[in-house]
């Protein structure tokens, strides 16, 4: 799975080194979908993209060994592992990942700080090293508490990334939907130039996991009937409230439910039309028929005006 997502990253860095990925918490709060995307300035080809990967993933599974380790032998990870208690395969992914991620220092006790110029006189890069420490500590935690492989997939997908971002990452600029303000004049946003915002826009329609809940539906949904790009709109969530259903509600019943299955209106889960079409029994081509026709409607400017009344700022402004 680590090679998988850091190869991953390097096809989705464009020509001109590009990356752009949704983002993660940054403060303890932040618990669920993190309304913030990033523009990676990358420095790598193929030949260094696998040797990223390769390392990686002997981290990766020198944690996984660790955990396990300290479990069967209750030995808490600040202190070394015994090589002699170890087989030699094991003991040449334990060792390494105990003496990056956990050597010389104790987690609950060192400031953020300290720990940041660690991370980066280990790893070798500023981008992201901090991150990648705080994710290995998780990762290793998850492992030894026996979590659910649900959320230790997470965590390894986590690490991967924060590690690739400091093994080649130059610069990041942050795109936040709740923060950022939107500029009509220059149709930019925060950091981030029209030609950003279209990628950041296309990166949330390509992955339906990215930002899981209603308001991202609503969002795209009122993108695609006015064809803009209004991402800020993302945080007046209440816009499309009740609004949104007298709309929906002038459509076909059969419309309505693809439109609310296709952006996830009613729980957040946006669905591919293949997905909708397999659930509703109905060939894809029939799914994307509906949508257009929907879409068509809805554009209409006897419906517009239902949501226009209810937007606290021109979408054309």
């Amino acid at each position: 799975m680590v090679a998988s997502v850091i190869m991953n990253m390097y096809k989705s860095t464009d020509d001109n080194g590009t990356l752009f990925i949704n983002g993660w918490g940054i403060k303890p709060e932040e618990t669920s979908s993190f309304p913030r995307f990033y523009k990676c300035t990358m420095s790598w080809d193929l030949s260094k993209a696998l040797d990223i990967a390769g390392q990686a993933s002997e981290l990766c599974s020198g944690l996984f060994a660790l955990g396990e380790y300290c479990v069967q032998t209750d030995r808490d990870v600040s202190v070394m592992p015994d090589p002699y208690s170890i087989d030699d395969e094991i003991s040449e992914a334990v060792i390494p990942a105990w003496e990056m991620f956990f050597d010389g220092f104790d987690y609950e006790s060192i400031s953020s700080d300290e720990l940041e110029m660690i991370a980066q006189q280990r790893l070798g890069g500023n981008e992201n090293a901090y991150n990648t420490f705080i994710f290995a500590r998780r990762l290793f935690t998850a492992v030894k508490l026996g979590a659910p492989r649900m959320v230790i997939d997470c965590l390894v997908y986590d690490l991967a990334r924060c590690f690739a971002l400091t093994k080649a990452c130059e610069d990041m600029v942050c795109l936040d939907l709740i923060n950022d303000t939107f500029d009509s004049k220059t149709q930019s946003m925060g950091e981030f130039s029209p030609g950003d915002i279209k990628s950041v826009l296309k990166l949330i329609c390509d992955d339906c996991t990215i930002m899981p809940d209603a308001e991202m539906g609503r969002t795209l949904l009122i993108n695609m009937i006015y064809s803009t790009r209004r991402l800020d709109l993302y945080r007046q969530s209440k816009i499309p409230g009740r609004a949104a259903d007298i709309l929906l509600g002038t459509l076909e019943k059969h419309e309505r439910k693809i439109i609310e299955e296709l952006y996830g209106l009613n729980d957040g889960v946006r669905k591919s039309a293949e997905r909708v079409a397999a659930e509703m029994c109905l060939p894809t081509d029939a799914v994307k028929y509906y949508k257009a026709a929907a879409i068509c409607k809805l554009r209409h400017p006897s419906r517009t005006r239902i949501l226009e009344k209810q937007l606290t700022c021109e979408l054309h402004g």
